[in-house]
């Protein structure tokens, strides 16, 4: 995991995600943005048992819906010449 990243990802409610090494296992990280369709994600989101660890996932929809806003604007910022964070 970057440090840097998971802080910029958490400032500018973005995302980063964490890798282990050992297995290539990847998880994405989306941070809870400021708006009211964020807090219903929140609300929806399930516990699952990962590795003897309760871990609260969102739901494969809103996993989706995440996935298609950030595609849409990673477009956006490429037709406008600009980096996403």
């Amino acid at each position: 995991m970057d440090e840097a990243a998971a802080l910029e990802a958490y400032d500018g409610e973005g995302q980063f995600n964490v890798v282990d090494l050992a297995t290539g296992w990847k998880a994405d990280l989306i941070m809870r943005r400021s708006r009211a369709f964020s807090s219903t994600e929140f609300d929806r989101r399930t516990v699952v048992e990962f590795e003897g660890m309760r871990v609260p996932i969102a739901t494969a929809e809103d996993v989706v819906l995440a996935k298609l806003e950030w595609a849409k604007l990673g477009e956006r910022a490429r037709r406008a010449g600009l980096e996403l964070p």
